[in-house]
């Protein structure tokens, strides 16, 4: 299998300028035959149309020719293509429309997906990227799970669910007692789905408890709360605070992280939790891109911070503004309407070319407030 993906990561570092076409029926075609997976055999199809061929998967997976036991959906772009919201959007329509639990997405990385029912409602959940890399050990181990003589959906299934649980718990929960008791407290407090259970049960007593020696490093790359005590903003005000997407990949970060830790400086000092903004960004977009909550506030900086800085312009890092505070955002919702951009906005009481962090709270900003809440959603 490591053979397997090894010769794909190198069809692909060769073709990043192909069309998709070409690299559909040239490259890809290749890969997935050499898993198992082929028309010839009746366990794939190209170019699967739904509703009156409407809608078109690039491929759909089968088992036992039955086309009604769709198992995979793989979406294709040209591997320099970069990735866009339309694209989720896209995959996750066709999971949907089939009742497809597994996607696969093949692009400038390899994303694969899961279907989830949550709060009555069906998703499609980022389980893990994988970069294009020789000998990159996660590739590897997918290809196994992907070969169709050894397929097994439930194996599938407990992969997905193990990334998407585990990684759950090590981002957003952290104890003051160290990891021995975060242990403790996730399994007193987490209710496990069965299939799981033991594997998640396993990986985390493997890490926090057979392993003290690792007691006072970070469990995962990804940042985490530190446990300062936050001030909570009764009054919830609403702030309009722009950024330079050449500076900061603010969209890539949330996509990675699900949240950014932002510095307190000018103009924001007074953020605090509980309050809502809109993040604009400047050209060439000049236009609000994002509704982010802030979770907490008057952070002190901790190393976990830095891995931010794959986002960040060379030369800046969180590290650099050390002797700072910071506030920790997450995304609530995305937008890309014409009628928040820059002109619009204007006319409405939004000051400057580049606008300075505005507190939308305040009565003289009320009707520039009132317009980005009525306009946010319309993303036509």
């Amino acid at each position: 299998m490591k053979r397997i993906w090894n010769t794909f990561c190198e069809d692909i570092s060769k073709n990043k300028g192909v069309k998709e076409m070409t690299f559909e029926k040239e490259i890809v075609k290749g890969f997935l035959q050499a898993l198992g997976w082929s028309r010839y055999d009746r366990n794939l199809e190209e170019q699967y149309g739904l509703y009156r061929r409407k809608w078109i998967p690039d491929f759909v997976f089968y088992l036992n020719n039955d086309k009604n036991a769709k198992e995979i959906i793989l979406e294709l772009k040209k591997p320099d293509h970069k990735q866009r919201k339309v694209d989720i959007e896209q995959i996750e329509a066709y999971m949907k429309l089939t009742d497809c639990r597994f996607g696969l997405y093949f692009g400038e990385k390899l994303e694969v997906f899961y279907l989830e029912d949550k709060d009555g409602k069906r998703s499609a959940a980022s389980v893990t990227t994988i970069d294009w890399t020789i000998d990159n050990e996660a590739g590897a181990n997918l290809i196994k799970l992907l070969d169709f003589k050894n397929y097994d959906r439930k194996k599938l299934e407990e992969f997905c669910l193990d990334h998407l649980y585990l990684n759950a718990f090590l981002r957003h929960c952290q104890h003051p007692g160290g990891q021995k008791q975060l242990y403790d407290c996730i399994m007193e407090q987490f209710v496990l789905p069965q299939s799981m259970a033991n594997n998640l049960r396993s990986r985390l007593k493997f890490m926090v408890v057979d392993n003290p020696e690792t007691e006072e490093k970070p469990m995962s790359p990804v940042p985490v709360i530190p446990t300062t005590p936050q001030v909570t903003n009764s009054k919830g005000n609403v702030w309009l605070i722009c950024y330079d997407s050449k500076f900061f990949k603010v969209e890539d970060c949330f996509k990675k992280y699900g949240e950014i830790y932002w510095t307190h400086k000018a103009g924001v000092l007074n953020v605090q939790k509980g309050d809502i903004a809109y993040l604009y960004a400047a050209r060439p977009e000049s236009a609000v891109r994002f509704k982010i909550e802030v979770v907490a506030s008057q952070l002190p900086y901790s190393k976990e911070m830095d891995v931010e800085d794959e986002f960040v312009a060379s030369g800046n890092s969180n590290s650099d503004d050390s002797d700072k505070k910071y506030f920790l955002v997450r995304p609530l919702a995305e937008t890309h309407s014409p009628a928040l951009k820059h002109a619009a906005l204007m006319s409405k009481g939004l000051m400057g070319k580049r606008p300075s962090t505005t507190k939308l709270s305040k009565e003289e900003f009320k009707a520039l407030r009132e317009y980005i809440e009525q306009n946010f959603d319309e993303d036509k």
